[in-house]
């Protein structure tokens, strides 16, 4: 789940955690629990405010998580200590 998490992020958009439940077909708790317990613990993920809605926040990948595609469009992502690469991963850019 959170490879699928980063998988979402990768475009650089910002995102609630619902939109990132609702895209994973996944529990809104059990979302919450690996952006704020694993993903933002780790610092490949930056919380802040939702600027039109304060009482939410909006998630994103860390500035030092480079993202890049391969040659055979596959996203890499270089945290600094290890890249992650995803083969199958499917993402629009914004």
């Amino acid at each position: 789940m959170r490879c699928r998490l980063l998988e979402q992020l990768a475009d650089g958009r910002p995102r609630t955690a619902t939109a990132c439940a609702g895209h994973l077909a996944k529990r809104l708790q059990a979302t919450i629990k690996h952006l704020l317990v694993q993903l933002l613990d780790a610092a490949l993920v930056e919380m802040s405010p939702d600027p039109a809605d304060s009482r939410r926040q909006l998630y994103t990948l860390s500035p030092q998580v480079q993202v890049r595609r391969s040659e055979s469009g596959a996203i890499e992502m270089d945290s600094g200590c290890c890249v992650l690469r995803m083969a199958g991963a499917v993402v629009t850019s914004a």
